[in-house]
């Protein structure tokens, strides 16, 4: 073989070497990926549900989850069903709560989803409901996290028994024994009916199992959490809409903690005394801190720049930061190097006798000039006389 053939040889070889290899070694496969709702779905969990009530004949009607609570209470359907989820505390004033009864004593059907034993839930509390936490052996056998709970419940018009799975920890109790039938499992009762009158509530400890958001990606459905589409959850919403008799064409409406309700107005239902405390305190610190217009006040006079104002000034601040006697002796020593500067024949004489000559020289007995030199002032009277002294001795030098 001719030397010029050999390298495309050989580099064809090796290209058939690598895409052999790379042929046994690897291969072409198709994997799902979860990408999640899209459109409306994706902002509306309950859209399935919505779409399950029209399909059985139902007429579930917007409630408008931006308009006003108060507004989509007032005009609940007559004789329908109103289905009422957890997070809803906020909404439940009192005023709103008794809209509410009032219209399931006329004859509306209430289903509604107990809030967290950890909040508040006004509603039930006056139907009477109490609430408390999974208690007993059988928690021990659940793994930490969300409790899922398969409920079997027989409602009526119902072919079946019908299974749920709920996870919130809640267990109901019915106080006062209104409970016309109820659905438990290992822990107590998990759904229960009432009559009120002309109308029925009907109460769970959860409501999550309606909504769906997709499978939360997980393809084995038994490890999905509760949606409408797993087990009996779709024909279960729909025998409790139907309750009562409420066949096709019923009205059936959806409000939950979503529904608009400003800051304003919750801190007005709810903390009205906390703001007129603090609007109390505002309109007190602005009157204090607001400055008041009126005449003008006159300008300051200019600081003087004279000697004596300085000295002055020297002088009360060692009046105020050191004790009398302190600067009794500072002024006596001061007086005593002056007096060895000019005359220094007096300055060397013992003490008694410097202070008569220096008394002869001011004219003043010399136990003055003693007590001016060598006893300290114990009073401001006493460093006043001593200071006019010294000043008088210093002059007559």
């Amino acid at each position: 073989m001719k030397r010029s053939a050999l390298a495309p040889t050989l580099a064809l070889m090796l290209a058939i070497a690598a895409a052999l290899w790379w042929w046994m070694n690897f291969e072409q496969v198709t994997q799902t990926t979860w990408v999640g709702l899209s459109g409306e779905a994706r902002n509306d969990p309950h859209l399935a549900f919505k779409r399950l009530l029209a399909a059985r004949g139902l007429k579930f009607e917007d409630s408008a989850r931006n308009s006003a609570p108060d507004a989509a209470i007032a005009a609940l359907p007559a004789g329908g069903t109103l289905v009422l989820l957890a997070g809803r505390d906020a909404l439940m004033a009192p005023r709103r709560v008794d809209a509410l009864l009032a219209w399931v004593s006329a004859g509306g059907h209430l289903v509604v989803a107990s809030e967290p034993v950890s909040r508040p839930d006004p509603l039930l509390t006056r139907l009477g409901i109490g609430r408390e936490l999974m208690r007993g052996p059988a928690v021990k056998d659940v793994k930490p996290g969300p409790m899922s709970r398969h409920v079997r419940v027989s409602l009526p018009g119902a072919a079946r028994p019908l299974e749920i799975e709920m996870r919130a920890p809640v267990i109901l109790k019915d106080a006062n024994g209104m409970a016309e039938w109820h659905a438990d499992d290992a822990f107590g009762i998990r759904l229960l009916s009432l009559k009120r009158q002309a109308g029925r509530v009907t109460v769970a400890a959860d409501l999550g199992w309606i909504a769906y958001r997709g499978g939360a990606g997980i393809a084995d459905p038994a490890r999905q959490p509760p949606h409408i589409g797993k087990l009996d959850h779709a024909e279960a919403i729909i025998a409790l809409a139907r309750l009562d008799g409420r066949g096709p064409g019923a009205a059936v409406r959806m409000l939950d903690g979503g529904s608009a309700l400003s800051l304003w107005v919750w801190l007005k239902e709810n903390a009205w005394a906390a703001l007129a405390g603090l609007g109390a305190l505002l309109f007190l610190w602005l009157w204090r801190v607001v400055p008041r217009f009126g005449p003008l006040a006159p300008p300051e006079p200019a600081a003087e720049l004279r000697l004596t104002s300085h000295l002055e000034a020297s002088g009360r601040f060692y009046r105020r930061h050191l004790p009398i006697e302190a600067i009794h002796q500072g002024l006596a020593r001061a007086f005593l190097q002056r007096l060895a500067e000019r005359r220094p024949g007096i300055a060397a004489r013992a003490a008694g006798q410097r202070n008569a000559e220096l008394a002869r020289l001011a004219g003043v007995e010399p136990q003055a000039v003693a007590r001016a030199l060598d006893v300290p002032a114990s009073s401001a009277g006493d460093f006043v006389r001593s200071a006019i002294l010294i000043k008088r001795m210093e002059q007559a030098l």
